[in-house]
Protein backbone atom coordinates (compact mmCIF):
# COMPACT_ATOMS: atom_id res chain seq x y z
CA UNK A 1 0.00 0.00 0.00
CA UNK A 2 2.92 2.33 0.62
CA UNK A 3 4.25 1.84 -2.91
CA UNK A 4 0.73 2.27 -4.33
CA UNK A 5 0.21 5.51 -2.44
CA UNK A 6 3.58 6.96 -3.50
CA UNK A 7 2.92 6.11 -7.15
CA UNK A 8 -0.58 7.55 -6.91
CA UNK A 9 0.77 10.75 -5.35
CA UNK A 10 3.02 11.14 -8.39
CA UNK A 11 0.02 10.48 -10.67
CA UNK A 12 -2.04 13.16 -8.92
CA UNK A 13 0.88 15.58 -9.12
CA UNK A 14 1.13 15.04 -12.89
CA UNK A 15 -2.63 15.53 -13.24
CA UNK A 16 -2.36 18.76 -11.23
CA UNK A 17 0.55 20.16 -13.23
CA UNK A 18 -0.79 19.21 -16.66
CA UNK A 19 -4.34 20.47 -15.98
CA UNK A 20 -5.82 17.49 -17.86
CA UNK A 21 -8.59 17.26 -15.26
CA UNK A 22 -9.86 19.98 -12.90
CA UNK A 23 -7.27 20.85 -10.30
CA UNK A 24 -9.71 20.34 -7.42
CA UNK A 25 -10.09 16.73 -8.49
CA UNK A 26 -6.35 16.12 -8.49
CA UNK A 27 -6.06 17.83 -5.09
CA UNK A 28 -8.73 15.53 -3.65
CA UNK A 29 -6.74 12.59 -4.97
CA UNK A 30 -3.55 13.99 -3.50
CA UNK A 31 -5.17 14.37 -0.07
CA UNK A 32 -6.68 10.90 -0.35
CA UNK A 33 -3.39 9.22 -1.17
CA UNK A 34 -1.62 11.10 1.62
CA UNK A 35 -4.26 9.57 3.91
CA UNK A 36 -3.56 6.13 2.45
CA UNK A 37 0.19 6.60 2.96
CA UNK A 38 -0.37 7.78 6.53
CA UNK A 39 -2.68 4.87 7.30
CA UNK A 40 -0.24 2.37 5.81
CA UNK A 41 2.70 3.75 7.78
CA UNK A 42 0.69 3.78 11.00
CA UNK A 43 -0.37 0.18 10.39
CA UNK A 44 3.28 -0.86 10.23
CA UNK A 45 3.84 0.73 13.64
CA UNK A 46 0.75 -1.02 15.00
CA UNK A 47 -1.70 1.88 15.20
CA UNK A 48 -5.07 1.16 13.61
CA UNK A 49 -6.86 4.38 12.59
CA UNK A 50 -9.67 2.68 10.71
CA UNK A 51 -10.98 3.60 7.30
CA UNK A 52 -11.57 7.32 7.94
CA UNK A 53 -8.39 8.28 6.08
CA UNK A 54 -9.60 6.46 2.96
CA UNK A 55 -12.61 8.74 2.36
CA UNK A 56 -10.93 11.39 0.09
CA UNK A 57 -9.20 8.66 -1.92
CA UNK A 58 -12.49 6.85 -2.36
CA UNK A 59 -14.13 10.04 -3.62
CA UNK A 60 -11.27 10.54 -6.09
CA UNK A 61 -11.42 6.97 -7.35
CA UNK A 62 -15.16 7.23 -7.95
CA UNK A 63 -15.25 10.73 -9.47
CA UNK A 64 -12.17 10.50 -11.76
CA UNK A 65 -13.49 7.67 -14.00
CA UNK A 66 -16.91 9.30 -14.18
CA UNK A 67 -15.27 12.61 -15.15
CA UNK A 68 -13.16 10.92 -17.82
CA UNK A 69 -16.16 9.09 -19.28
CA UNK A 70 -18.42 12.14 -19.33
CA UNK A 71 -16.01 15.01 -20.06
CA UNK A 72 -12.77 13.40 -21.23
CA UNK A 73 -9.38 15.06 -20.99
CA UNK A 74 -8.75 18.75 -21.54
CA UNK A 75 -6.71 18.38 -24.72
CA UNK A 76 -6.12 22.14 -25.03
CA UNK A 77 -3.44 21.80 -22.35
CA UNK A 78 -1.48 19.10 -24.21
CA UNK A 79 1.62 20.37 -26.00
CA UNK A 80 2.62 18.44 -29.09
Amino acid sequence: MIVLSIGSLLFCYVLYQSKLVPRILSMIGFVGYIGLLTSSCLSIVGVNVGAVLYIPGTIFEIVLPIWLIVKGLNMRTVNY
